[in-house]
């Protein structure tokens, strides 16, 4: 079976449209209620917003730009994309000749637990964090709303 971004590079190849036209097709999908509201709270809060998602470099970097996110958002993990004339092209983000990452949950693209976990361990602090117990929250949600409200409840 070939990886989403390849079946997605093979789909777009298809299509007869211009990059305008996908461009403005992009920016027509609608955004979970809440969502800009939980993206604009977490900055305000001086935390660290990032995306790591299935999609593309085109599609995420088109959709920061109509929201106007981009001095927002800090971090995007995705597949890469380029247009190469009017056809959109889709290139994993785990590269085909490196090793898979092991999880048997998720496609040989993008394990996003692993992702997030990677950019987690980056930061400085942490020495900190592993002699300090983290306390977190997993807020289950279904809108943006649940998050923002998550949110809130945590600096309430």
């Amino acid at each position: 079976m070939k990886p989403p971004p390849s079946l997605a590079d093979q789909a777009l190849s298809k299509l007869n449209c211009s990059k305008e036209t996908l461009i403005d097709v992009i920016g027509r999908i609608p955004v979970q209620d809440g969502m800009l509201d939980a993206v604009h709270l977490a900055h305000e809060r001086g935390w660290e917003v990032a995306i790591v998602s299935d999609a593309n470099t085109v599609f995420i970097d088109a959709f920061l730009n109509l929201h106007n996110l981009t001095s927002i958002i800090t971090q995007v993990f995705t597949n890469h994309s380029a247009f190469q004339g009017d056809t959109l092209h889709v290139t994993p983000y785990h590269p085909l000749d490196q090793p898979p990452h092991g999880c048997p949950r998720c496609p040989t693209n993008m394990c996003k637990g692993k992702t997030a976990d990677d950019m987690y361990f980056k930061y400085e602090l942490l020495h900190k964090v592993q002699q300090t117990p983290v306390l977190a929250t997993v807020v289950p949600w279904n809108t943006g709303f649940d998050i923002l409200k998550g949110f809130q409840a945590h600096i309430a």
